[in-house]
C-alpha cells in the first residue's frame, strides 16, 4: 500500500460474499479493538466478541435511536446478559451509541497488532447476518497500516456518524463530540 495516496491500492481491497458463519467470521479474526457502525446490533454478539474472541474494546454506533425498543430487547434477555452488558459499559470496554436520526451506514473500524481493517459491508452487527443462514451480505475491506491516509479518512467518516449521538447507557452527547480520539 501506497502511504502516499489516499486510497489503498487495488490489489490490497479485498472482498467477501458472506454466504457462511466462517466468511463474517474471519473477517473479525485477529482484532483486539472494534469501532462500528450498524443498523442493528445484537447484544449477545457483543459480548461474544468481548469474551470469546478477546476484544478489549467495542464501540458501536446503532443506526436507530432504538433505545426504547433495544430497552425492551433487553428486558427479554436474561438478567445475567444484561448485567455483563451493563458491567461491560460501566468499565468503559463497551459504548454503545444511539443517533438522534436514523443511520443505515454499516461500517466497522477493526484494530490488531500494528494493523487496522476498515470493513465496508451490507452486513449488519447481528447473529441473523452472522448466521448467513436466511442473508446473503457482501463486504469489502483493507487492511492499513497506522497512519494511512485511507485511514485516517475513514476515521474522521466515522467521527461524523457519532457528532449527533449519545451513549445509551449514560452520559450525554457531548462525549461523543469531545471524544478526538474516536
Amino acid at each position: 500500500m501506497s502511504q502516499g495516496s489516499l486510497f489503498p491500492e487495488a490489489m490490497s481491497i479485498k472482498t467477501v460474499v458472506i454466504l457462511r458463519r466462517k466468511d463474517f467470521d474471519s473477517l473479525f479474526e485477529g482484532f483486539t479493538k472494534m469501532r462500528a457502525v450498524s443498523y442493528v446490533v445484537s447484544p449477545d454478539l457483543l459480548l461474544e466478541f468481548l469474551d470469546k474472541r478477546g476484544y478489549s474494546e467495542l464501540e458501536v454506533l446503532v443506526g436507530e435511536n432504538l433505545t426504547e425498543p433495544y430497552r425492551q430487547e433487553l428486558a427479554q434477555k436474561s438478567i445475567e446478559l444484561v448485567e455483563r452488558l451493563a458491567s461491560q459499559v460501566q468499565t468503559g470496554t463497551l459504548r454503545i451509541y444511539v443517533p438522534e436520526r436514523t443511520v443505515h451506514t454499516k461500517l466497522y473500524i477493526l484494530e490488531g497488532q500494528g494493523i487496522f481493517r476498515v470493513i465496508q459491508s451490507s452486513a449488519n452487527f447481528t447473529e441473523t447476518a452472522r448466521q448467513a443462514g436466511q442473508q446473503v451480505n457482501y463486504a469489502w475491506y483493507a487492511d492499513l497500516p497506522s497512519g494511512h491516509p485511507w485511514l485516517e479518512k475513514v476515521t474522521v467518516d466515522y467521527r461524523k456518524h457519532l457528532e449527533r449521538s449519545s451513549l445509551f447507557m449514560g452520559c450525554n452527547r457531548k462525549l461523543a463530540q469531545r471524544n478526538p480520539k474516536r
